[in-house]
């Protein structure tokens, strides 16, 4: 991601921003969205697309630490799934542990306004101990480096909410 990235809905509103530092591969998405008429706004830290490392929002600090950074592997997805070892801290504690497995399901294409995006459909699953999984669908776009959609399903995999997005822009 050579500048930020800015995707937009406005029914109901999601705002998301996405930012990396300079010299580093993780990025930082800015969110801000309306929930049941609440405007929410919560910071994400990214490794890479597909592994959030600290979220914060109203309900505190969410950390997940890998036990192997996937980033350099994320290229050989289509081979077989990735797993690495989790363990979640909430504000600060060790909460659980677990695992982290990414898995490609298949190609597909995301159209955001008049531009259609090649993306890869990817299923993240964070395994914690004694709650089961927690998975979400994304569709991770390998040429801009994010996720351009999500839907986060029950164990069962019915699929429970989604984030899609009307606009696309550049964030200077």
């Amino acid at each position: 991601m050579k500048s930020g990235i800015r995707l937009e809905r406005s029914s109901p509103l999601l705002i998301s921003a996405f930012t990396q530092a300079r010299n580093s591969p993780a990025f930082t998405e800015k969110r801000t969205q309306s929930i049941n008429g609440r405007t929410e706004n919560k910071t994400t830290t990214y490794l890479n697309a597909l592994m959030p490392t600290v979220l914060k929002n109203d309900r505190g600090t969410f950390e997940f630490a890998y036990g192997q950074d996937l980033s350099s592997k994320i290229k050989a997805l289509r081979r077989g799934p990735l797993t690495t070892a989790l363990t979640l801290l909430v504000n600060g504690k060790q909460t659980n542990t677990g695992r982290f497995t990414l898995t490609f399901i298949q190609e597909s294409s995301v159209k955001i306004g008049q531009c259609r995006y090649k993306t890869w459909v990817v299923k993240a699953e964070h395994f914690l101990n004694g709650r089961g999984t927690n998975p979400f669908v994304q569709h991770y776009s390998p040429e801009l480096g994010i996720s351009l959609g999500a839907i986060k399903l029950d164990a069962d995999g019915t699929p429970l909410t989604s984030v899609e997005f009307d606009r696309i822009s550049t964030v200077k």
